[in-house]
């Protein structure tokens, strides 16, 4: 994901929400989603998503109390984690009936 895609969508959101509210719907949260890298080589990559972010937020979204800004940075927190641990409760046999 480039920081394009993210920018084109506060925009596109942006128009969605005033197209609400000429019809009477009171849109009040912003989602811009996830998919941010989180690998120790992706810094720089991280650093340009926020920056054009952040430029759009301020430029489409300026100041407005009324609308809750959220990210779902999962990715971000755990792309550089690579253990797992579960416990397995159980087991399927499956049967190629080929």
């Amino acid at each position: 994901m480039t920081s394009k895609a993210f920018v084109d969508a506060i925009q596109n959101a942006r128009k969605i929400m005033d197209y609400g509210t000429k019809h009477g719907v009171d849109m009040y949260l912003l989602d811009i989603g996830g998919g941010f890298p989180g690998n120790t080589w992706s810094e720089d990559y991280f650093s340009q998503i926020a920056g054009a972010v952040n430029r759009a937020l301020d430029e489409h979204f300026p100041e407005d109390g009324n609308i809750k800004i959220i990210a779902e940075p999962g990715r971000y927190y755990v792309a550089s984690a690579y253990t797992l641990a579960t416990n397995v409760i159980a087991l399927r046999e499956m049967i190629d009936s080929g």
